[in-house]
Order: structure tokens, then sequence, then C-alpha cells
């Protein structure tokens, strides 16, 4: 059902209860039906090149979704129930219009975090809580040397961090307290994954 011009679905699509994969990318859609609720053995989605302007609230009840790509839409805010996906590893964001994350992130399940080419300034400081997340991409937002938390670069298991494109520079991040500890962290993921 990608590269259409849907802007709307019918409820009826929720029948497909064992459906894992839907791809409704590059479409004009603006919400999905309440009736997806029932779509809870999906473990991918692909909302991309849409016109969301909110995560739609049928997500939270896909408890099985693994991969989330909401990336190319007009989303302006991140709704806690994201954290609360005890599955999710990948979160597609970028391209959006995001200017801030909910305060506490702590409890986001995901390994990769893709926010690129948003309008944040800052990330919360409770995303280094987040024990699962290894990626986190930021490149093309507004984030200055003050708007990288230290407990991101210390604590957490963030080991690869990307940040081109904004105002932060390389050594503006090296002077953050608790780089070192990333720095470690990045070179012992490269030299895993080779």
């Amino acid at each position: 059902m990608d590269h259409n011009v849907l802007t709307a679905l019918p409820p009826t699509l929720a029948r497909f209860s064992t459906l894992k994969t839907l791809n409704l990318s590059h479409n004009r859609l603006t919400q999905l039906p309440a009736e997806f609720v029932g779509l809870v053995k999906l473990d991918t989605i692909d909302l991309s090149h849409n016109a969301f302007a909110t995560v739609p609230p049928c997500l939270e009840a896909m408890k099985g979704l693994k991969t989330a790509v909401l990336s190319h839409n007009r989303l302006t805010q991140l709704p806690a129930f994201i954290c609360q996906a005890k599955k999710l590893n990948v979160l597609e964001l970028e391209h959006n219009h995001l200017t801030q994350l909910p305060d506490d992130l702590s409890t986001l399940n995901v390994s990769e975090l893709n926010l690129d080419h948003n309008k944040l300034p800052s990330i919360p400081a409770s995303l280094g809580q987040a024990n699962r997340l290894k990626v986190l991409r930021v490149s093309y937002n507004c984030i200055m040397a003050d708007g990288i938390p230290s407990e991101l670069l210390q604590n957490s298991p963030v080991s690869l961090i990307t940040y081109d494109g904004n105002p932060l520079q390389p050594i503006e991040l090296q002077n953050v307290p608790g780089y070192e500890a990333y720095s470690t962290r990045y070179t012992l993921a490269k030299k895993k994954n080779g």
C-alpha cells in the first residue's frame, strides 16, 4: 500500500490481525483508523513520507512492534507511550519538526534512535538511562555543546552518536564530562563490528 496517494484507510484493514509488516509509506495519511489497535501481531510499521502531525495513538496497542518508521512527516512531539513499547528496537523519526523530546526517556527500549533533521536544541539527560540504546542519530538539529548531557556520554551504553550539521563542534563534545567513557565504547564497538 506504499507509494499511493492514500489520504485515509478503511477500518476493515484491521481484520488482517495476523499481519506482521505494514508499509504505508509515501502516501498522504494524517491518521490511522482506531481499529488498527487490533493489529497486535504487527512487528514492523512504515509510516514514512506521509503527513502525520502526531504519532498515531493506535501504535500504543501494538505491543509486538519492533520497528517503527515515522520519518518524513510533520511530527512536533513524541508521545510518552513510545517509552512503554517493550519490544521496540528501532525508532526512526528523522525529517520531522521535533523541537523537544519527553523529559523522561529512561524507559525507552530501543537500541537505535534516529532523530536526524529535526529542530532539537538538546537531548534529555534521562536518555542516558535508556539501558538498550546503542545508536543515537541527531545530525542536522540545533544542538549546542550544552545540549548533550554528560549522563549520555558517561553512563549509558550508547556507542555511536552522529551529530554532524549541528552548531556543536567535535572539540566541544570532547570537553563534555563523560566523553572519554563514550569514546572507549565507540572504539570497542567499532572493533567488534569490524
